[in-house]
């Protein structure tokens, strides 16, 4: 369904991309889709670096929301879209879920969040990334740097216990290291 924005944001698959990841869609007008129609939209991927060699015209993928409920091709690809390495390396939770909504609740997991939000996560601890990570908060952007932390051995000391970065990447939804 689109809105009177246009937009809808939702998880995809791809072949050749692990996992669950992001991605922007927007349509000419307001429209809801039924089992068996066919729709042109535009779409954006919140996490480029994942699908720069994947991307192409004829590829396929999978849209998800409690289940895959739709299928796509990709028909055209422009190059000139994509973001620079530089900007991906500034980018925050609040890119991807929107600005910070105070809750009625006060916690810790609360209070490390908030801290967080708005921080590059090319700048956050190992624990927060965990815990962005099982709180499923802007997975297309957080797992790719938890990943790469991984493949790193990048070790800084803030984890809860040894290996809690590994274990928030392994339990993901559609994880794979």
């Amino acid at each position: 369904m689109f809105g009177d924005d246009l937009h809808r944001r939702v998880p995809m698959a791809m072949d050749g991309v692990d996992g669950l990841n992001t991605v922007g869609m927007w349509s000419k007008e307001p429209a809801t889709f039924h089992a068996g129609e066919t729709t042109i939209v535009d779409c954006v991927v919140i996490a480029p670096e994942l699908y720069t060699s994947t991307v192409k015209p004829g590829a396929t993928f999978e849209l998800w929301d409690s289940g895959f409920f739709a299928t796509g091709t990709i028909l055209e690809r422009f190059d000139n879209a994509w973001p620079q390495a530089t900007e991906m390396q500034t980018r925050s939770v609040a890119d991807i879920e929107g600005p910070w909504v105070e809750p009625s609740l006060n916690s810790g997991l609360i209070k490390r969040c908030r801290a967080n939000w708005s921080v590059p996560v090319t700048e956050v601890s190992n624990h927060v990334l965990a815990t962005f990570i099982r709180q499923r908060f802007a997975l297309s952007l957080v797992m790719p740097e938890a990943k790469r932390r991984l493949a790193e051995s990048f070790d800084d000391d803030t984890e809860l216990y040894e290996g809690e970065l590994a274990t928030a990447v392994a339990e993901a939804p559609g994880a794979s290291l």
